[in-house]
């Protein structure tokens, strides 16, 4: 089915193509396939502070839409020591704010000098999907849209598409941890947010938490501690995992995928713990 989009630049210059179905782009949902894509350069130096102070990282990509993106994921030239190529970030979830301010320096996103206008063909939101997305270089901003037909499920928010899930209740284990907490008689020392992270493999389990922020201390061992009886379990029985593990939205398959969990002693003595939001989180493969 041909499709067509007019994309009007601020210069007054309009451009009207055609694109046809392909599949060399990725799908936006599970049971969906794209009808149209498209893709614009725009040069742009204004972020070289930010790959030259962190050269591993090759790129940044973000969803267009909100100014600036809160969701992004930094794509690592290398593999780094840690077996990772790169790492996505949600501003609007605690651990992963506190935890870029602590490693990066603020990233500008810039507006593109364009819009897009889609004309034509189903526009029903339950059966069409429209996703415009753009990659950061040190040179050139890449702005790139597709449009996906839905065959099965939503692409809302709401639409849990890869990040795993902790079987219990996260509030609850809140609660059992701060009253085992101020019963201890542990001394809190060093930070008081500390953010965690481990791997949660095909068969949910997750079979060890490291630290990534915060200060290594008594405090954050016992919280450490704590947090493993919780999360941390050993892959031997599938039915007894304490997680259910990610999926891949476009093929519904399992997959190891990074977790991490933001913790807070409050001055009360409460100990917060809020872990990754879903359909966040980069798969390990």
């Amino acid at each position: 089915m041909t499709k067509y989009a007019i994309i009007t630049l601020l210069l007054s210059v309009s451009v009207l193509f055609t694109a046809t179905a392909q599949r060399n782009r990725e799908p936006h949902a599970v049971g969906s396939f794209p009808r149209l894509s498209w893709n614009i350069v725009q040069p742009d130096t204004s972020n070289n502070a930010f790959f030259e102070k962190y050269p591993f990282v090759k790129s940044i990509r973000a969803r267009f839409g909100a100014n600036p993106p809160t969701t992004f994921y930094l794509q690592f030239d290398t593999t780094l020591t840690d077996g990772k190529h790169g790492e996505p970030f949600d501003m609007e979830f605690e651990g992963d704010a506190y935890l870029f301010r602590k490693l990066y320096s603020p990233i500008n996103f810039v507006t593109p000098s364009f819009t897009a206008v889609y004309v034509d063909g189903d526009n029903d939101p339950g059966k069409t999907s429209r996703s415009t997305w753009m990659v950061i270089h040190s040179d050139s901003v890449v702005y790139y849209g597709y449009e996906s037909y839905q065959l099965i499920g939503k692409s809302d928010g709401n639409f849990d598409m890869f990040t795993p899930r902790f079987k219990g209740e996260i509030d609850a284990v809140s609660h059992t941890i701060t009253n085992a907490y101020q019963a201890s008689g542990v001394k809190a020392s060093g930070d008081s947010i500390l953010v965690f992270g481990g791997v949660v493999n095909r068969t949910g389990y997750l079979p060890r938490l490291d630290l990534l922020s915060g200060e290594a201390t008594s405090f954050s061992e016992w919280i450490k501690s704590q947090l493993e009886t919780v999360f941390v379990s050993e892959n031997i029985v599938v039915e007894q995992a304490k997680w259910t593990p990610g999926i891949y939205y476009s093929s519904g398959r399992p997959v190891r995928v990074p977790i991490k969990l933001y913790v807070q002693l409050e001055a009360d003595g409460t100990v917060t713990i809020i872990p990754t939001p879903s359909a966040l989180s980069s798969a390990s493969d």
